[in-house]
């Protein structure tokens, strides 16, 4: 997650396939951004607190009940939580005690994200998801979730190591020029 100054806070968060950014300035409202309008913000105007390639830029955990699990460990760690609509039912951001800086999330198993293994998932920002699939493979790796879009441009997989860990590979979307 991004240090956060004073005044504003971004987080990136990917459940049911959508990816949102949340922003909020010091005195106004929480705002969401759908992934497709914030790829369509000029290069300038992109947030500089973005996760760097090879970061893991989000944690998050999806159980068929989201609901008691983030009860159990807004009891056990101390996390607020902050409901992130979905459209039909809420998932959960985990926020940090007294604050509003996001930690994690914890999705509902539904749509896009029924597949997915109920383990805390870390998703590391990869510069080219089809690039980094090969050698996952080649590796003795296994892709678990094919490529699947997480709106706008942005687009994640999950794998699993050859020692059996899973992880998400988050690809943004965006080509900066070197």
């Amino acid at each position: 997650m991004p240090a956060r100054d004073s005044r504003r806070f971004y987080l990136r968060h990917h459940c049911r396939g959508i990816t949102v950014t949340i922003s909020r300035d010091a005195g106004r409202p929480i705002t969401l951004w759908p992934a497709a309008r914030a790829a369509a913000v000029p290069e300038d105007r992109h947030d500089p607190t973005a996760p760097a390639i090879g970061t893991i830029g989000w944690t998050d955990l999806t159980v068929p009940d989201a609901t008691a699990v983030s009860a159990f460990y807004a009891s056990v760690a101390g996390w607020n939580v902050m409901p992130l609509s979905m459209g039909d039912y809420d998932d959960d951001v985990m926020t940090v005690p007294g604050g509003d800086d996001g930690v994690a999330g914890i999705c509902h198993a539904r749509g896009n994200n029924a597949d997915l293994p109920a383990t805390w998932m870390i998703y590391i920002t990869v510069a080219d998801l089809d690039a980094s699939l090969a050698p996952c493979t080649a590796g003795g790796g296994s892709v678990l979730v094919e490529p699947r879009s997480s709106g706008g441009t942005a687009a994640y997989a999950v794998i699993r190591a050859p020692a059996g860990a899973a992880v998400a590979l988050f690809d943004s979307g965006v080509r900066l020029a070197s």
